[in-house]
């Protein structure tokens, strides 16, 4: 099944493209988690039945959603979900946010490792809970958790730790000591466990995504949630459609109220079409496109390493995003983000988007072809020249 990539996506709405250069090609924009890739052909093919029936009411969930997903989390993560653990919800945004509402209260405080992905920490900040950042600790080139900070954070009013894993934006895949570790701490101080797995799709050699719930004898009666998507994996954000993984039931039946509450009853047209096929019929083609999209981040790697030492070029355990150094230049952030605009013509995500534990690092997407990551490498380079 060919993976094909669309580079070009002036006059389409994109979210990447910045408003201010959305109309000048000559800008390369590397920031946001879109891949610049039409989806595979199983879905492409279930929309377009859709668009030739021409209709496009309210629709349900197709009969069998949450075996889906179940055999999705078997076969490839050897993780055995319930079928009745998994409800819906058409972002994980949106279900992150769900359940800080159901789960705690105003002045509640959260613990998430920063740098962050914004919607994380937004969840926490939006809804006035207190947001702890726990920075990741850069050791011997890799990034760790500070389980010593962690314990330093824990008090009374800590309610909850939301965990990335993959990590976004770093790319690292949590091992199983590290896993292991999160949950002791969080069963220690009575903690609800949120785990953003959207990116678990995304492991290169040499690592292995856990899902969180494999970490536990019974997760039943345990205060996690998972929530995960393919919309990530098969690059249809737009579909809007993700999952939320929760065992507890009396957590569960909380959090299927909030979710009436908050009217979310009908999927995306399109995505009620496609998700028996990206679920049964796409796994070939994941399997080939992250092999493809691996060798864009080792081509990066190995590019920024020769000819751009004074950077450093943090290799990702997992996802298509890497986290690129520039401390040793010297260069603030606003001087860093002017040379990379106007000389390189390269709109990143600079480091303090992600709080400020990300400051002196900026995030590339990875996610595109390799003929588009060698002119983004070729415009990285001329920023020296």
């Amino acid at each position: 099944m060919e993976v094909r990539y669309v580079t070009d996506r002036h006059d389409t709405l994109c979210a990447k493209y910045r408003q201010e250069y959305r109309d000048n090609p000559d800008y390369l924009y590397c920031g946001v988690a879109d891949m610049d890739l039409a989806p595979p052909d199983p879905v492409l093919e279930a929309m377009k039945r859709r668009l030739d029936h021409g209709v496009f009411g309210y629709t349900e969930l197709p009969d069998g959603y949450e075996k889906l997903v179940s055999d999705w989390m078997r076969e490839r993560y050897h993780c055995e979900v319930k079928q009745e653990w998994v409800l819906f919800s058409p972002r994980i945004n949106m279900a992150l946010n769900m359940a800080v509402d159901t789960f705690t209260e105003p002045g509640d405080s959260i613990i998430v490792n920063t740098p962050a992905y914004p919607a994380l920490t937004g969840a926490v900040e939006k809804w006035g809970r207190n947001l702890k950042e726990s920075p990741l600790i850069l050791k011997n080139g890799r990034f760790t958790i500070d389980f010593d900070g962690l314990e330093r954070l824990a008090d009374q009013k800590t309610r909850a730790y939301i965990l990335c894993n993959p990590h976004n934006p770093t790319g690292r895949v949590w091992t199983d000591e590290e896993l292991s570790g999160v949950t002791a701490f969080c069963k220690r101080h009575n903690l609800l466990l949120l785990s953003d797995d959207i990116h678990g799709d995304f492991v290169w050699p040499g690592h292995v995504y856990k899902p969180l719930l494999t970490m536990y004898h019974n997760p039943e009666q345990e205060k996690v949630i998972v929530f995960n998507s393919l919309t990530k994996t098969l690059n249809i954000p737009g579909l809007i459609f993700s999952s939320v993984i929760l065992p507890n039931p009396e957590m569960r039946r909380a959090m299927e109220e909030t979710i009436d509450r908050w009217g979310l009853h009908n999927p995306n047209v399109f995505a009620a079409d496609i998700l028996k096929p990206a679920y049964r019929e796409c796994g070939e083609w994941v399997d080939r496109m992250r092999a493809q999209v691996y060798e864009n981040i080792k081509t990066a790697q190995e590019f920024i390493n020769r000819e751009l030492p004074w950077l450093d070029a943090y290799v990702p355990d997992g996802t298509y995003l890497m986290w690129i150094g520039y401390g040793r230049t010297g260069l603030s952030e606003e001087d860093m983000r002017r040379l990379l605009e106007e000389k390189g013509h390269l709109i990143p995500l600079m480091g303090t988007h992600f709080k400020e534990a990300g400051r002196g690092w900026f995030r590339l997407n990875m996610g595109t072809s390799g003929e588009q990551v060698n002119k983004i490498l070729e415009r990285l380079a001329l920023c020296w020249t």
